[in-house]
């Protein structure tokens, strides 16, 4: 008898939500960890200085409806600042 390794499932599907952003495409959890990983990467797209990228990262981000208003109210303010 040999010891195999045991298959691990993938999470299921609703913990995940798959967006494409910068021609890329992303599989980001949903919920709170959601938001701040969409602030985060739109914001490393500004430091790098792809505008574009950034603008349709917050755009994603108030488009999902399971994002905190807290973090809706900031993708909103840095929208406003571009």
């Amino acid at each position: 008898m040999t010891a195999t390794t045991p298959k691990t499932e993938p999470p299921p599907s609703t913990w995940f939500r798959k967006i494409v952003t910068g021609g890329s495409l992303w599989l980001l959890p949903k919920g709170v960890w959601r938001g701040n990983i969409l602030l985060s990467l739109a914001d490393v797209h500004l430091a790098a200085g792809r505008k574009d990228e950034a603008i349709a990262t917050y755009k994603t981000l108030l488009a999902d409806p399971t994002v905190e208003p807290r973090q809706r109210k900031t993708a909103e303010e840095r929208l406003k600042r571009q």
